[in-house]
């Protein structure tokens, strides 16, 4: 009895897996807290990817809390796509998103160079926006259930 695979060479190997753009139900898997290198606070998001029927990728996003336009969107829409709409209203999130689910606009990121000058970080997948949705109402005790399973 043998194992059978594919042979792939260092360059295959080294291509990351790439999901296509566009727009994706996600379930947060992990959620760290933490502080920016700019003092602000952030919260570094697992997220699973999930098309119509299963699992398709993992990748993680940076909820930052910043006064920056593009930040304040980004909570704003996270916030409204897992269902902390009236949180968000008050000024207050909860820290732990673990367990939490939404809709998310994926898309890619070309490779750009270190700042060291060493080489370049390759493409990958990012979280363009979040998608707020106004049906679901978790704290209100509505369903939340965007993942399908």
């Amino acid at each position: 009895m043998v194992y059978k695979f594919t042979p792939k060479s260092e360059e295959e190997l080294n291509v990351p897996d790439i999901l296509e753009p566009g727009e994706y139900n996600f379930e947060v898997l992990s959620s760290e807290d933490d502080i920016s290198q700019s003092g602000n606070p952030i919260n570094k998001v697992k997220l699973a990817i999930f098309n119509d029927r299963y699992k398709i990728g993992v990748i993680y996003d940076y909820i930052i809390f910043s006064d920056k336009k593009f930040c304040e969107r980004k909570v704003r829409h996270f916030a409204h796509s897992v269902g902390l709409h009236s949180q968000y209203e008050k000024g207050e999130l909860q820290k732990d998103f673990k367990g939490l689910t939404g809709k998310l606009k994926l898309s890619i990121q070309d490779e750009k160079p270190k700042p060291n000058g060493d080489g370049f970080y390759p493409r990958k997948n990012i979280v363009e926006d979040y998608i707020p949705s106004e049906n679901k109402k978790t704290e209100e005790g509505f369903l939340n259930d965007e993942i399908p399973f």
